[in-house]
């Protein structure tokens, strides 16, 4: 952090209106019609009279154009010089206004950083807590910056200058952060009065339960409040030359001008004897006045800091620990603290229903949540109270509360979606606890036949959780207004509940805990007098409360105990072995789950299954409104399920566990040859199950005409498959182009990770159900969250274990049993009629005579009238040769073997005059074609 030297004050960057420039008067056009107008007339009248003297009166037109010009540039000077005065009267009213600003600024800075001497002066300003002096020192008075928008762009000279003089504010308090040691060098004297101020501006400013101080050898220590310290207290040592440095997290410390400076202090104070100093952090400096305090003004101050920390401190020990209170007796009763010298005790349920806890920013309203809970914890088992808790203020504060066996969760603004997960959670257990004590035939959870935990749920930072998810208040107010009867309490903690918390919610609170609160209304609106509003800013002040029950008549004073670690680990050890009753909130889903995990699963919930499970067990969904987890399965047999998603969302992985652990599967494989092959054995066969991975990908391996007929046979197929007993499961990054037709007639769709919300809409999915960081696997199916399964990462004795699925097998095994090979074709002996349909040059035709070990001919080359073709050759050509040829072509499909390469698959049907698709050939690969047999894919090279 850089020095504040910059004034960030509104009252000096006001908007200011700067008066226009002079502007340029435009230049003086000759008056030519008025110098014209007399020679033309005179010229005329010499004309008509024949006098000569006539003539003279031409003159005038002359004279009258420099009389014209000098009278116009006389206005223009005069003009000019009146739009510069008043230019320039405007410039000094701006000026004005400017140096007004800035002396309210300068007066807001002080009042917002004042110095030792005004707090000294000024009593209520001791200890007041504001945002803009935590952490921070006044060293005394100088020239900052301050940050304006004044003729911002206006490049006058003018302007320039206002601009330089409202940018800098004189005699303003220069202020440093302590986020570090500080070195003040001169004489001795004087920097050791300088060091001095500046331990006691801290002191001023912060009560000692912020700070502690620690300075040997001074005398007014030993009167100063911040000596004590207290547990969490920051520490600041003042140390001199000679003093050796003790521990602490900020050290002031001074020397004569030839000392040097401590390792690791980034402020720097460069005294003269007359307190006129330079400091310096790294590369930034600036000048400034110090503020200084001799030994007698300190030992003042300090008595000063004494006698108002008596005056605030109250009878009760200002630190109550958490292992010193007793147990209390009560339905929910557990002591929180102490009042009037006895134990403050509060019963959730008797004093409730439910709860308010006010306080402002470091009054120990996170303190006091947490030593309720934990005093809760130690005095009931789980099976009697459960717990559920929600930190809005940063996700940190119930953290040590997480081990607690009561704790069914802890909520935390970090994860929205966890946060509607509870709201769901929650009103799912409103309905539950409905329905057992009505199947107990009670009215309510005090009824004995009734065997339910009490429900505590503990929000701090209501207001945010509201703001932040507003749907969650309808269900707050439904426990708040049924919450009695059903067991469920609320405590709401706030910094004010006056316009943020509902009134029929409030209602529905009679206990009151108010700790120091910023304003009397605030403390009238929770305990009905003003108490919370005096209580104190300093140390004592701090975990200090006013409770009011609802049979109190006033609010009760009460010292709040504070809960160490250690003390939470004692009581998480208490009820360690005694399990709680159903849990209202599950934890979410795990990004993993494995086969033998929910195998597992389903064989304690449903037992060992007879036979064949006709059902697919596909995942795991999370379904928080009935408070449970349940296996998602897919009948073999209906239509199938659809998975979109990006790359890397576990869609093949998803596929790839379906391939290996179902038998009769077809596998559509991304290889457009083999895919194609499966078509093929798809029309013919009746698979249990279809698995296409990332089908729109796969069309586009296909050209056309193949592209299109696949998508047509695809279409088709899934059309059919619910008739023949087929379960195709489709996967795809998009449902766009061709895919989106195939993909609409699959009934089940589950949307997995997207790359965007807007892929995530046309996926299907519901905009809030949209998570960028959703891991592998998660989707969204059935209206519900799942998590689809995978393979364990390591299965022993896999093939022998029992299981609720189909029996696994190995992949591998599944694809070398699919895996038909393409024949090799070479030509066949003497006597065989062979033609070969290639493009190529001369030299390819050498290099197939040398594999084939046979002679080509060019059907070219065959006479048109011979009537008996060649049967010792192999005749090629190109598709057009061969046309030409028809007599030959016709002759060769007849009597003997027509091999037809990949890269004619625009002529093949013309050559073979079948108009039915070949099978899908790479290249390299072609079709062999004979008399009444179907076209095949070979290898020929």
């Amino acid at each position: 952090m850089s020095f504040l030297l910059t004034a960030r004050t509104s009252s000096a960057d006001e908007p200011l209106t700067l008066p226009p420039a002079p502007t340029a008067q435009p230049p003086t056009s000759l008056p030519l019609v008025a110098a014209v107008v007399p020679v033309i007339g005179a010229v005329g009248m010499w004309m008509m009279t024949g006098s000569a003297l006539m003539l003279w009166f031409a003159a005038l037109g002359p004279l009258m154009l420099v009389a014209g010009l000098a009278d116009r540039a006389r206005g223009r000077r005069r003009e000019g010089r009146r739009e510069r005065v008043s230019f320039l009267a405007a410039m000094e009213s701006a000026a004005d206004t400017v140096a007004q600003r800035q002396g309210r600024a300068r007066r807001d800075r002080w009042a917002v950083h004042p110095s030792v001497a005004d707090l000294v002066a000024a009593p209520a300003e001791v200890w007041r807590s504001h945002p803009q002096r935590e952490g921070t020192v006044t060293l005394g008075s100088g020239m900052v910056q301050v940050e304006t928008s004044i003729g911002r762009g206006d490049e006058r000279p003018e302007v320039q200058e206002l601009r330089a003089r409202a940018q800098t504010l004189a005699d303003s308090p220069v202020v440093v952060a302590l986020d570090g040691d500080i070195c003040v060098r001169g004489n001795p004297i004087v920097a050791a009065a300088v060091a001095r101020a500046i331990v006691l501006h801290v002191c001023l400013l912060h009560p000692p339960g912020r700070w502690q101080v620690l300075a040997r050898g001074e005398p007014w220590q030993e009167d100063l409040p911040h000596t004590l310290g207290a547990p969490g207290a920051r520490t600041l040592a003042l140390v001199g030359p000679t003093d050796p440095r003790p521990p602490a997290d900020v050290t002031v410390s001074w020397t004569d001008r030839r000392g040097s400076v401590p390792a690791g202090a980034p402020t720097v104070i460069e005294l003269d004897d007359a307190l006129t100093a330079v400091v310096g952090r790294g590369a930034v400096t600036a000048a400034l006045r110090c503020e200084a305090v001799s030994t007698a003004q300190a030992v003042n101050t300090a008595l000063i800091l004494g006698a108002r920390a008596q005056s605030e401190s109250s009878s009760d020990d200002p630190f109550v620990p958490f292992a010193q209170l007793g147990e209390a007796e009560g339905v929910l009763a557990v002591s929180i603290g102490r009042a009037g010298g006895q134990d403050a005790v509060l019963d959730i349920v008797t004093d409730g229903p439910h709860a308010v806890v006010v306080g402002t920013t470091g009054a120990g309203k996170s303190e006091f949540l947490i030593t309720w809970v934990a005093a809760l914890c130690r005095s009931y088992p789980p099976d009697a109270v459960q717990l559920m808790l929600a930190d809005f203020k940063g996700g940190t504060a119930f953290e040590p509360l997480a081990a607690l066996p009561h704790v069914v969760g802890v909520l935390t603004d970090l994860d929205g979606e966890l946060a509607e997960r509870a709201v769901r959670s929650l009103a799912a257990e409103i309905r539950r606890r409905e329905a057992v004590i009505a199947s107990a035939g009670a009215r309510d959870i005090g009824d004995s036949r009734v065997t339910l935990p009490r429900l505590i749920i503990v929000v701090d930072e209501f207001p945010a959780l509201i703001t932040q998810h507003p749907e969650v208040e309808p269900v707050f107010t439904d426990i708040a207004a049924r919450g009695r009867a059903l067991g469920m309490h609320l405590v709401i903690g706030a910094q004010r509940v006056a316009g943020v918390v509902r009134d029929a919610t409030l209602a529905n609170c009679p206990l009151r805990i108010a700790l120091r609160v910023s304003s009397e209304q605030d403390s009238r609106a929770v305990i009905g007098d003003d108490d919370a509003a005096r209580l104190s800013g300093g140390p004592d002040g701090r975990g200090m409360a006013y409770v009011r029950r609802s049979g109190d008549a006033v609010p009760i004073r009460t010292r709040i105990a504070l809960t160490s670690t250690a003390d939470l680990a004692r009581v998480a050890g208490i009820h360690h072995d005694i399990p709680s009753l159903a849990r209202p909130w599950l934890p979410p889903l795990p990004d993993r789950i494995g086969l033998s995990e929910v195998n597992r699963h389903i064989s304690e919930t449903e037992g060992d299954q007879d036979g064949a499970d006709p059902h697919l067990v596909i995942a795991v969904a999370d379904d928080p409104d009935h408070q449970r987890r349940r296996v998602v399965r897919l009948a073999i047999g209906e239509r199938g399920l659809v998975l979109l998603g990006r790359a890397k969302s576990g869609k093949t992985t998803f596929v790839d566990m379906l391939d290996a652990r179902v038998s009769q599967t077809l596998r559509v494989a991304s290889d457009p040859e083999a895919a194609w092959d499966a078509l093929v054995r798809w029309e013919a066969e009746s698979p249990a199950l279809v698995l296409i991975d990332d089908l729109d990908v796969l069309l586009t391996l296909w050209p056309e005409p193949w592209a299109g007929e696949a998508a047509a046979r695809i279409e088709s197929l899934v059309r059919r498959s619910g008739m023949a007993g087929t379960t195709v499961i489709v996967t795809a990054q998009r449902a766009s182009g061709p895919s989106a037709r195939i993909i609409d007639l699959i009934p089940r769709r589950a949307v997995l990770a997207q790359a965007n919300r807007a892929d995530h809409l046309l996926a299907g999915g519901e905009s809030s159900a949209f998570r960028a960081d959703r891991p592998p696997g998660r989707a969204t199916l059935d209206g519900l969250e799942v998590q689809l399964l995978c393979p364990d990462e390591a299965r022993d004795g896999a093939g022998t274990e029992e299981s609720a699925m189909p029996p696994l097998r190995s992949s591998r095994a599944e694809a070398a049993g699919r895996e038909t090979g393409v024949p090799r074709w070479r030509p066949a002996g003497p006597g065989a009629l062979t033609g070969v349909v290639l493009r190529g040059s001369a030299q390819r035709h050498r290099h197939l005579e040398r594999i084939w070990a046979a002679s080509l001919l060019s059907v070219s080359d065959v006479p048109a009238t011979e009537l008996d073709p060649p049967r010792d050759v192999v005749l090629v050509g190109d598709p057009e040769q061969w046309q030409r040829a028809w007599r030959l072509l016709e002759a060769v499909r007849r009597e003997g073997e027509l091999v037809i390469s990949a890269e004619c698959s625009s002529d093949v049907r013309t050559l073979t005059g079948d108009r039915s698709l070949p099978p899908f050939a790479l290249p390299g690969r072609a079709w062999l074609c004979r008399m009444g047999a179907a076209l095949t894919r070979v290898t020929w090279e």
